[in-house]
């Protein structure tokens, strides 16, 4: 599960960055279908197969990655949705974004509690 995990979310990352970085910044043909699958990639197989991985881990701060990793996944969803044009794009955005400041205040909390 270990490997899987870490290549998933490699093969999801590089995906991800050469998409935009390459062929979105010398406007190459198809690049708009390789951010899409990037984003499918890490929504639909990066991010739950690190989850499960996390979770399995029994972490004492279990809940607080799997909250990192349910924001994740509505950002990617939201970005992918604006990308398409579907309706309903900027409310999954919106929401991607108070879970990211909520994760980033919960996260911020456990790690003052640590020192």
């Amino acid at each position: 599960m270990k490997t899987a995990a870490y290549i998933t979310g490699v093969i999801g990352i590089l995906n991800f960055i050469l998409s935009i970085a390459i062929f979105k910044l010398y406007h190459l043909e198809g690049a708009g279908k390789f951010i899409v699958y990037g984003i499918l990639f890490n929504a639909i197989i990066a991010i739950p197969i690190i989850s499960i991985y996390l979770y399995k881990l029994n972490l004492p701060d279990r809940n607080i990655q799997l909250l990192g990793m349910a924001t994740l996944f509505v950002i990617f969803a939201g970005s992918f949705m604006k990308l398409n044009h579907w309706a309903g794009a900027i409310e999954v955005s919106i929401v991607g974004g108070i879970l990211f400041c909520i994760f980033v205040i919960v996260y911020a909390i456990k790690l003052y509690k640590r020192i």
